[in-house]
């Protein structure tokens, strides 16, 4: 039996789904070939996968799974592949499908290694331990199928107690006979696993400013009307204002949320510089299409709405760099500006990257330690010897501390300094994003290893972000003011509007009234 008979016979009916649109990224790109086949190199590109995409599923995680056991998890989780993506097995290379591209495909058709990423991001957002498996199916073949298991004992990750199934090329939890198995261990770093203790701002900082945008975008959507123009359908612009840019701004925020938290200040300064050239380059492009538009007016009408929305959003993201320029204790922040084509951005502001690009103005910050204040680096940097990060920081425990700390500190950072070593010799294999994400659970494990021996060091990264955090409710109240009195605003203006429309009813009526009853006479 050909491909095209086997896929034919396990096509299955599939939920259109359009529901969750709004919760998944846009996903045109993130797909690779494999043409060699090789199975083991596919097995571990999905773990890097699974790391680097897993804030596309964060949305939907929120939505769907947040609160459910671990049973009932896996259930639903697998339920929703099975029901919402069609099963499409291989041809001839190897495909890896980021989520966001196999929600893209999903009535095309994916295969079992796009359905186990999808699921492992999904995992790795609830904090779950799992494994990604892969199977022989009888002696003498080689490896064939890959799916997700997920021990039952999340405080070992020890498959020897149970676990469960999810496969989502088939209808049911309970896993097939096969002959040989291999498994890949993935870890996240928090979850409803009892993990490393966190001082934490970061979701209420997320959940702080996530609904002032939401706000923003269904407040856009509200106003809008739809062209002739496909560009600005309202339909359209709806959609990807809320794909393509809310759900991408909130998987941002989260992201920096985290490097934040843990004063990760390379991921920090990347995850803002990002947000900053994207809005820049976004509103100076909206900006000129508004002005070169004049000429239509249901065009300019909608650009208009874009662009006051825009320089909204602008406002709340330059709110919280400044809050947090003001409350950095162990960084110093500064700002430049740069130059760039404003098809030099990926983030949806209704006009596309290509349409009339000009050279706009952008903003770059950099972050540097403030000279004298704890010299040592809670996580090893990139680039940095972990042997030589190991004895300054030693070092730093004995002279500030005592010896005992210092070995104590050092017995436990080890394991998690020789897989970070360990991925560092594999950098030749894997992009720095990539790197980051296998490294996360690692770099945070030392950052709150750091944390339990230096209590001088808690205390000042507690009082750093219970500022920033101050200082983000005090800006978020400032908005929800702003935005009632708008609200109450426009109110008073369409009861005005329609008081007027009553009032000129009545008056019609009564002419009416009077020359029929002249007309009687």
């Amino acid at each position: 039996m050909n491909r095209e008979a086997i896929n034919t016979l396990l096509f299955r009916n599939i939920k259109k789904g359009t529901e969750y649109n709004t919760l998944m990224p846009s996903g045109d790109g993130n797909i690779i070939d494999f043409a060699d086949g090789n199975t083991e190199v596919v097995i571990n590109k999905m773990a890097q996968w699974s790391y680097k995409f897993q804030h596309q599923t964060q949305a939907l995680t929120n939505h769907l799974f947040k609160n459910l056991s671990l049973s009932k998890l896996c259930e639903e989780l697998h339920s929703f592949l099975f029901h919402h993506l069609q099963y499409k097995i291989d041809d001839y290379t190897q495909k890896l499908r980021s989520p966001a591209r196999s929600w893209s495909d999903r009535q095309k058709g994916i295969d079992c290694k796009s359905y186990s990423i999808f699921a492992s991001t999904v995992l790795l957002n609830r904090g779950i331990i799992h494994y990604l498996r892969r199977v022989t199916i009888n002696k003498g073949e080689g490896y064939s199928h890959v799916y997700v298991v997920v021990p039952k004992n999340q405080n070992t990750g020890n498959l020897k107690g149970g676990y469960f199934v999810i496969d989502g090329t088939i209808n049911t939890l309970q896993e097939q006979t096969v002959y040989k198995t291999d498994d890949v261990k993935m870890t996240p770093h928090t979850g409803l696993n009892k993990g490393n203790p966190k001082i934490s701002i970061a979701e209420k900082a997320l959940d702080a400013f996530m609904p002032l945008i939401k706000e923003g975008v269904n407040s856009f959507i509200e106003h809008l009307n739809s062209c002739s123009d496909s560009r600005f359908d309202k339909g359209v612009v709806s959609l990807r204002i809320k794909r393509d840019l809310q759900t991408v701004l909130q998987n941002k925020i989260q992201l920096l949320d985290e490097a934040i938290e843990i004063s990760n200040d390379a991921r920090t300064q990347n995850l803002f510089n990002e947000l900053l050239k994207e809005v820049d380059l976004g509103i100076a492009h909206l900006r000129s299409e508004t002005a070169y538009n004049t000429y239509d007016e249901c065009a300019l009408e909608v650009l208009t709405e874009a662009l006051v929305f825009a320089e909204k959003l602008k406002e709340y993201i330059d709110s919280y760099l400044n809050n947090f320029i003001k409350t950095q204790l162990r960084f110093a922040v500064s700002v430049k500006k740069h130059n760039a084509l404003t098809n030099d951005r990926t983030y949806y502001f209704v006009v596309e990257p290509e349409d009339n690009p000009i050279l706009a103005e952008y903003r770059q910050i950099s972050i540097a330690k403030k000279p004298s204040l704890y010299d040592v680096d809670p996580v090893v940097p990139y680039g940095k010897d972990t042997n030589h990060w190991l004895i300054e920081n030693k070092s730093h425990f004995s002279k500030n501390y005592n010896s005992t700390v210092a070995r104590n500190y050092e017995n436990e950072v080890r394991p998690y300094l020789v897989h970070i070593k360990a991925l560092r010799d594999k950098g030749d294999f894997m992009d720095a994003e990539t790197l980051y994400y296998y490294e996360k659970p690692h770099r945070r494990n030392l950052y709150n290893i750091f944390i339990k021996f230096d209590q001088k060091f808690a205390d000042l990264i507690k009082q750093q972000n219970k500022n920033l955090q101050i200082a983000n409710l005090k800006t978020i109240q400032h908005y929800k003011n702003e935005i009632e009195q708008s609200v109450a605003e426009d109110q008073k203006a369409k009861n005005r509007k329609k008081l007027k429309q009553q009032i000129g009813y009545g008056l019609a009526g009564l002419v009416v009234l009077y020359f029929i009853f002249k007309k009687r006479k």
